[in-house]
């Protein structure tokens, strides 16, 4: 007589890993973000951000270096990259999971109800706006800490972009 434990047991193992495979495959599905930029975003905005990536390694006299006109200059590469991201980020409704991918991590993330969020909230030159009531703020440096471009985020889509600048 065949050994119907051993079957069952083998059986069990198999049916257990195509579970597994069929809810890797669910996940991978379910949040294509955490794998790539392609679902984040139109061409045009990958390109951008592609590029600011990489202009975003270069240190400029804001951050200790000799002065980059394409990183330091008003109207420089740097900027001009920013001004695009600050209007089509919240016109393609990205999230802030999608901006992380596509730019890099945030300079600074700051909650808006926190005391800094408000602070910071009441002195950015918002570029669209439609309500400040968003939950976070990402932030970008420009040129250091002095000119950074925020994102306003609420329930995983960018409301609005702005300017906080030093004016110095």
């Amino acid at each position: 007589m065949p050994n119907t434990s051993h079957f069952h047991v083998i059986c069990t193992l198999s049916l257990s890993s195509s579970m597994l495979l069929a809810a890797s495959l669910q996940l991978f599905t379910a949040s294509p973000n955490a794998w790539s930029t392609e679902a984040c975003g139109s061409d045009q905005i990958q390109a951008i951000a592609t590029e600011f990536r990489k202009i975003r390694t270069v240190a400029g006299h804001f951050n200790g270096a000799d002065w980059h006109p394409e990183v330091d200059a008003y109207d420089g590469r740097k900027h001009q990259l920013m001004q695009v991201l600050a209007e089509r980020a919240p016109e393609e409704g990205l999230g802030g999971e999608c901006l992380a991918l596509l730019l890099g991590e945030p300079d600074e993330l700051t909650r808006v109800d926190t005391p800094t969020g408000a602070s910071m909230l009441s002195q950015i030159e918002w570029e669209n706006i439609g309500s400040t009531s968003g939950e976070e703020l990402l932030t970008y440096d420009w040129r250091g800490r002095h000119d950074r471009l925020v994102f306003l985020i609420r329930d995983a889509r960018t409301l609005a972009a702005g300017w906080l600048l030093s004016y110095e």
